[in-house]
């Protein structure tokens, strides 16, 4: 074929849909709806989790005393990003978390900026600073699995201190 064009491929449009549940987000990996609209508003795909709800009525005793949020906001950005030079975390919104394996829970949000040592990792020598979220249950005893969210709070490049970054690093 040496450098000859053997097929054209359109740009896919991707359009999420989210979930509000009583005027609230609802976030995490469940509660979606991807549609991938290709060249004349074709279908091309479509990624459905959105389970059916039997709504529960909750106690309004089982809520995390509002004192604590913060508290716990920042314990969980600060094992989230442990090798950060500084977290500057917003107020904390109050919404829904979606687990994606059943559970719907209310959940504080609280988006955040993270800036990371120049010096250690190379994604930060431009002066590029991370979002990040931190996601706290807001039930008292809550079983909601927030382990993915966490997972998903990574580095573009996180190389130890001891070697210089590679685009081989994880």
């Amino acid at each position: 074929f040496d450098g000859e064009t053997t097929q054209d491929f359109a740009k896919v449009t991707m359009v999420h849909f989210g979930r509000r549940l009583g005027g609230f987000d609802v976030g995490g990996p469940g509660s979606k709806i991807v549609v991938g609209l290709g060249e004349n508003g074709r279908l091309v795909s479509l990624i459905r989790r959105w389970q059916e709800l039997d709504l529960v009525q909750g106690s309004a005793e089982r809520m995390l005393p509002a004192e604590k949020i913060g508290t716990l906001t920042q314990l969980d950005l600060a094992r989230t990003h442990n090798k950060a030079m500084k977290v500057d975390a917003g107020r904390p919104e109050l919404g829904f978390y979606d687990d994606g394996k059943g559970r719907i829970e209310p959940a504080w949000f609280t988006k955040a900026k993270v800036a990371h040592d120049p010096e250690v990792h190379e994604f930060a020598r431009s002066g590029e600073v991370l979002d990040a979220l931190s996601v706290i249950p807001a039930l008292e005893g809550s079983r909601l699995d927030t382990v993915q969210q966490r997972e998903a709070e990574v580095l573009p490049s996180a190389p130890d201190a001891t070697g210089p970054a590679s685009s081989d690093d994880e």
